[in-house]
């Protein structure tokens, strides 16, 4: 008996596995940081409003949602992309655009990176090259440009998420190390 249950519960994780990469689940970064507990949800929203002023050209071209009651910010931003995979690469040379929000509570906030979507270039003379939405699948589950094959799509895909997690995890870093950062003495300059 006990080993028709082991081979149940194998079997059942063994679909489970595979049906989350044929879900097409899109990629999202997100993570919960704990703060010192004095750091009041106002003093983090700021940080990270601070932290959207640093890093984008204009913030207010980004920032798409500025709730500070609630303490949630929310934009849109892009990562340039040039594909390392010579044939097609003018064609697949253009922008993956995501989305961002920091959330912030008293001691803690929440970021998430997400929505990831690629768009070609669409002055390439041999067509647009875009691969959309950017999921978790090993293969590039959609067909790209008339005369392109699997395994020049799965190349592509994978640098595309290569180009996606590198911006990501300096993104990533940036917001950590702005809104765990001492508070300066504001007497220091004075």
């Amino acid at each position: 008996m006990l080993k028709h249950i082991l081979i149940f519960l194998g079997y059942t994780f063994s679909i489970q596995c595979y049906s989350q990469d044929s879900l097409n689940i899109p990629i999202t970064y997100s993570q919960i940081i704990k703060v010192d507990s004095a750091l009041s949800s106002n003093e983090l929203y700021h940080r990270a409003r601070a932290w959207f002023a640093e890093t984008y050209r204009s913030a207010q071209d980004v920032i798409q949602m500025d709730d500070k009651e609630n303490g949630k910010i929310i934009g849109k931003g892009n990562i340039r992309y040039t594909s390392k995979i010579f044939f097609g690469s003018e064609g697949t040379k253009g922008w993956i655009r995501y989305t961002i929000s920091i959330h912030v509570k008293n001691g803690r906030y929440k970021y998430e990176v997400s929505d990831f979507y690629h768009e070609g270039n669409p002055l390439n003379s041999g067509g647009q090259l875009s691969f959309g939405l950017i999921t978790n699948s090993i293969e590039c589950p959609y067909k790209v440009g008339a005369m392109t094959g699997k395994g020049w799509r799965n190349k592509v895909w994978d640098d595309i998420k290569e180009t996606i997690e590198k911006s990501i995890t300096s993104l990533t870093e940036s917001i950590i190390n702005s809104m765990g950062k001492s508070a300066k003495n504001k007497d220091a300059d004075w």
